[in-house]
């Protein structure tokens, strides 16, 4: 099964993809009982106007497996010079387990390093030690572990230097 990775260029298209980031980080909210109460920035809560504002500061890009949606990431460029901030990286459970999030990180990669970047940055859920394991099977490493005030868990922040 070959995935397709597609540049989001419009509005509605970005839109259509809001359902697929919402039911691809439900599985992680019902997981560790984040609600829109508890946790109103978890993508599982994502709403047309949290994607708009993405948009305005990123790159956006869905994943595609036989022209049909499956996934969705976005790459920021830091106002750190040479770095990226991946964003909502997220696959559908049914599709899940296939290298779908590895071609997203490999094509991020060369993204970024035809952009002139030295780095991927991505905050994620400290407290998921799978994705966190999955992270660090594929080249990032942790940098820090921070707790912000409005959220229920702690960020951990992973980086992947590009050579």
């Amino acid at each position: 099964m070959q995935s397709s990775i597609v540049k989001i260029v419009d509005l509605e298209t970005l839109y259509s993809f809001t359902d697929i980031i919402k039911n691809s980080f439900r599985t992680v909210a019902d997981q560790y009982n984040l609600t829109d109460e508890n946790s109103p920035t978890n993508p599982a809560f994502t709403t047309v106007e949290n994607l708009k504002k993405i948009a305005s500061q990123s790159e956006c890009f869905g994943v595609y497996i036989n022209e049909i949606p499956c996934g969705f990431f976005a790459l920021e460029r830091a106002t750190v010079h040479g770095t990226f901030y991946l964003e909502r990286v997220c696959v559908l459970p049914e599709y899940r387990h296939r290298g779908i999030g590895t071609s997203i990180l490999n094509f991020a990669e060369t993204y970024c390093k035809n952009n002139n970047a030295e780095k991927i940055s991505i905050g994620i859920m400290n407290q998921n030690i799978t994705l966190k394991k999955w992270y660090q099977q594929n080249g990032y490493i942790g940098i820090s572990v921070k707790y912000f005030p409005h959220l229920k868990f702690e960020v951990c922040f992973l980086e992947n230097r590009l050579k």
